[in-house]
């Protein structure tokens, strides 16, 4: 479904329309958006790469912030793709490390963190520390410039629908992005959300609550219909038949 009929949706449920009836176009709007982005949140949280992408970073010499994508929503992981024999191809994975943890404790505890172990050598990150979701903290600083340098994997926030043939969920806003499923069949999730809080702001409670039934029914659905999908596997331990042998 696209915004227009999602809208359209609504306005027939209220049997309404902008012009005549007691909700505007931009209040609608706001509250698809809304659903929108608590759907993705709940979706995200049991299914972590429904929603995924990738993207390179640069970094600077004795800058040890980096600006994060303006959509990210969550971090998944960090590679260095340049650096200590790293590529495209042969990702280096950056651990992860609580803000408690002093720079110092892991300058002690790891000899990688300079490429040839002195302290006069180029200093590679190997570990980072999340500020947010506008930045991480590279440990230690890198010693030099490198553009694209580190692929970020993360979870996107959906680009608001800004015209009338936008449809959900997508990572650029638009029709649809190739491969960027837009889960069509549950749009009207979206739609729901919206008549609930319109008929809240009339205080017609019963006829609200009716819908968010519905709407917390069909949420149910769309997370049935992920896990029937199987769209991620189950994180397990996987274990050889020599696993135990001693």
């Amino acid at each position: 479904m696209t915004l227009t009929a999602i809208e359209n949706y609504v306005l027939n449920f209220l049997q309404t329309s902008f012009t005549t009836g007691n909700w505007t176009q931009a209040e609608i709007d706001q509250y698809i958006r809304d659903s929108e982005l608590m759907t993705h949140g709940m979706i995200a949280e049991k299914y972590e790469n429904f929603f995924r992408t990738t993207s390179q970073l640069s970094v600077t010499a004795n800058q040890a912030l980096v600006d994060l994508p303006t959509n990210l929503y969550r971090t998944l992981e960090v590679d260095r793709i340049v650096g200590l024999g790293a590529s495209t191809s042969n990702l280096l994975r950056l651990t992860k490390v609580e803000r408690t943890v002093e720079h110092q404790w892991l300058a002690r505890a790891d000899g990688s963190f300079f490429l040839l172990g002195g302290p006069n050598t180029t200093a590679y990150p190997m570990y980072y520390r999340q500020h947010g979701q506008k930045q991480i903290e590279l440990l230690p600083t890198p010693s030099a410039t490198t553009a694209n340098s580190l692929l970020i994997g993360y979870i996107y926030r959906p680009a608001a629908m800004a015209a009338g043939t936008h449809v959900p969920f997508q990572e650029v806003a638009g029709a649809g992005g190739s491969g960027k499923d837009n889960i069509e069949e549950f749009h009207d999730i979206l739609g729901k959300y919206a008549i609930e809080m319109c008929l809240n702001k009339e205080e017609a409670y019963p006829q609200a609550d009716r819908i968010r039934q519905e709407r917390l029914w069909r949420e149910g659905q769309l997370m049935d219909f992920l896990a029937r999908m199987n769209v991620q596997e189950p994180k397990t331990i996987h274990e050889t038949s020599s696993c135990w042998d001693f």
